[in-house]
């Protein structure tokens, strides 16, 4: 970050010592709540500096009252980026398959009494956001709730996505199945 500020006029440096002594503290506490990890909220106000030493001369032109919210702004957008591109990975060999003699709802018998190798195909080929839902509700058991804290939606966001993945499911399943 050094070889960065050497580059920037005096002016700039000083402006950008300035938003730092003043925002870091506020800027990590936003990041933290969306975050919620020390590290990577960290890292958060790390890149929103950046993005503000890049933007040092828009910066400068702003009313002294507009540059608090601007560079909120800016690491608001990169937490939630971070948060976007760090969705768990569950693997199909991880998720466990319900077997009962008695069925409380249709979708935990369509999982009970699906071939598993072909359903592991089957779930295989569905689009990555799809998969997801179908491995975090099915195979880990989370709840909607749960799901749509990771995935970054609302709970009933995470249930509209789940009954949709799982129509989307058993229509390849039983398309696939008739055809040989």
């Amino acid at each position: 970050m050094l070889i960065l500020i050497y580059v920037l006029s005096y002016d700039d440096e000083e402006l950008l010592e300035s938003l730092f002594d003043t925002l870091s503290a506020k800027m990590y506490n936003v990041a933290y709540k969306l975050l919620e990890n020390p590290e990577d909220a960290e890292e958060a106000v790390q890149e929103a500096f950046v993005r503000i030493m890049n933007k040092i001369g828009r910066i400068q032109k702003l009313p002294c009252p507009e540059r608090v919210p601007f560079c909120v702004v800016i690491v608001k957008n990169v937490s939630k980026n971070m948060r976007r591109n760090t969705k768990p990975q569950i693997y199909i060999d991880e998720v466990d398959y319900p077997v009962t003699d008695k069925y409380s709802d249709p979708q935990q018998e369509f999982f009970a009494n699906a071939d598993r190798a072909y359903l592991a195909r089957t779930i295989s080929s569905l689009a990555q956001k799809d998969k997801d839902v179908i491995l975090m509700k099915w195979g880990k058991k989370m709840g909607y709730r749960e799901i749509g804290k990771v995935l970054g939606i609302s709970e009933d966001a995470a249930m509209k996505r789940g009954q949709r993945a799982l129509k989307k499911l058993r229509g390849i399943y039983n398309e696939g199945a008739s055809n040989g």
